[in-house]
């Protein structure tokens, strides 16, 4: 490369957005020796995440121990430094060998500011070693702030987690006070959930382990309590654990109920169907994601508690709420993608042409199910068809083209756009519609 190339990317690396970054990530490739320039510049915070995560890629592969030591002195400058861009910088540092960041951390002086150890914790979570945790645990005793979400994290990155490793009930016991902040709000804490699934975690991590949780079973939150009793093996244990939760349900919030499910989602649901119906969804589609061709078997056996036509109520019915519970109506229709007994009552519905939900089945459903034309009466194929820019998918496919059979594609469709003027409208979405049909037919209709 020509000097005055070399010279005008020099230039433009000194701009703070994600092209001054990629100008910054050639430099560093071109001319190594300008590299501790823009080692120092991850942590100026004139130069941002956008920034920062184009040139973490080019510094990463070669990073000396000295840049380490070096972006430790710039850390630990700041009284604060954005997440995100803590977070880039942990990747840079990702191929630096643990004995050599033990080390730095061992000479480091013992009164660290915040943002070092966040810095220490998010190298660690980085490198991803059984030999990190006891690390965490030790950064977690002077304060290091956000550490448990990085562990949990970390862990399950871990072959065994943290078996072999010996049981900390300092880290224990600090991680059931966190646990402890529900109830008295309505919205938990965010170190309680994360706190939540590591004391999982640990109780997954081998026999020593899971003695030592089980240990400090009665000084957890009733909701855990439960959940430990719902693992055992002991079926007499097992059973009383699910006749006190059926007393005691009636009186936890709603946030106690997911932190149970954060256990033993696929345990508690059936229990709760009866008595608290949308307290549970949310940590169902989380934890049970439906795969492709299918349902989890575990979900599928859920479903199995009530019909399609109860399932699709509550869906409805969470379609009418806050923007929240309806993206979790639209991901959990995704669970009955292949149900004929779904599709039905979805079709049933529709026809009534209700004005409550026939807009929320067809924009939040309807995308999602294996529905037909074949299923839907002439009002509201008529609508349809005669609306194809109102009634469009989120990624502006006309609806009916994601349910039009091969028949009504050839026979209605496909004349429709032949008689449409050529420059219209209608013209163009009829298009729309039938190579929409056709990626599910494996044909062209046009």
């Amino acid at each position: 490369m020509a000097p005055a190339h070399l010279k005008k990317l020099i230039q433009l690396s000194n701009t703070n957005s994600p092209l001054g970054g990629y100008a910054a990530a050639a430099v560093i490739k071109l001319s190594p020796s300008k590299r501790c320039k823009f080692v120092k510049r991850l942590v100026d915070h004139k130069f941002g995440y956008n920034y920062v995560s184009r040139i973490t890629g080019a510094l990463a592969p070669k990073l000396s121990q000295s840049e380490f030591e070096c972006i430790l002195s710039e850390v630990s400058q700041r009284e604060k430094i954005d997440f995100d861009v803590l977070s880039a910088i942990s990747r840079v540092c990702k191929d630096i060998s643990a004995d050599v960041i033990f080390e730095v951390m061992d000479r480091e002086d013992g009164r660290a500011k915040k943002p070092v150890l966040k810095f220490f914790v998010e190298v660690l979570e980085a490198l991803a070693k059984k030999e990190c945790i006891p690390r965490i645990f030790a950064l977690a005793k002077r304060g290091a702030p956000e550490w448990t979400a990085s562990l949990h994290i970390m862990m399950n990155k871990i072959a065994g987690k943290a078996d072999g490793i010996e049981p900390d009930g300092a880290i224990l016991k600090m991680l059931v006070a966190y646990t402890k902040k529900v109830g008295s709000t309505k919205k938990r804490d965010e170190k309680s959930y994360w706190s939540s699934l590591l004391l999982r975690d640990f109780y997954d991590s081998g026999a020593q382990w899971r003695k030592a949780v089980v240990a400090i079973e009665s000084t957890m939150p009733e909701p855990l309590q439960i959940a430990l009793s719902l693992q055992s093996s002991d079926s007499i244990v097992r059973s009383r654990a699910e006749q006190r939760l059926q007393s005691a349900i009636d009186n936890w919030t709603d946030e106690e109920i997911k932190m149970l499910s954060e256990w033993s989602a696929e345990t508690l649901l059936p229990l709760v169907l009866t008595k608290r119906r949308t307290a549970l969804l949310d940590n169902l589609v989380m934890n049970m994601p439906p795969r492709r061709g299918g349902r989890p078997d575990v979900a599928a056996e859920i479903l199995k508690e009530r019909s399609a036509a109860w399932w699709l109520d509550w869906i409805l019915e969470l379609t009418s709420g806050n923007e929240e519970s309806t993206i979790l109506a639209m991901n959990f229709a995704r669970y009955f993608r292949e149900d004929a007994d779904f599709a039905h009552a979805v079709a049933t519905e529709l026809n009534r042409m209700n004005s409550k939900t026939f807009k929320p089945l067809l924009y939040l459903i309807v995308p999602n199910l294996a529905l037909s034309t074949d299923q839907l009466n002439h009002d509201v194929l008529a609508e349809l068809t005669g609306k194809l820019l109102a009634f469009r998918s989120m990624i502006g496919e006309p609806l009916i083209g994601l349910v039009a059979s091969e028949d009504f594609a050839q026979s209605v469709l496909t004349p429709m756009w032949r008689q449409a003027a050529p420059d219209s409208e209608q013209r163009t979405f009829l298009k729309l519609a039938l190579n929409a049909a056709g990626r599910r037919h494996n044909r062209r209709y046009l």
